[in-house]
């Protein structure tokens, strides 16, 4: 699997915490997630519940993600 290249910040704001990819910008105000605490894309407000298959996908991404 290669490593993901493109915007850090939008994986912090999909999963709605801080995963530190960022090293020390995460640490300050200048943070994506603290800026605009709501997930990415242009059609947010119409996003549905996530089922519960969902949230463990979600939850083993994100640990995936602060590992690699």
């Amino acid at each position: 699997m290669s490593r993901y290249a493109g915007p850090a910040c939008r994986l912090c704001r999909r999963e709605g915490t801080k995963l530190f990819l960022k090293s020390e910008r995460c640490y300050t105000e200048k943070c994506e997630i603290e800026k605009r605490n709501y997930p990415p894309g242009v059609h947010v407000e119409t996003r549905t519940k996530m089922t519960e298959y969902g949230i463990r996908l979600a939850r083993s991404s994100a640990s995936e993600r602060c590992t690699a």
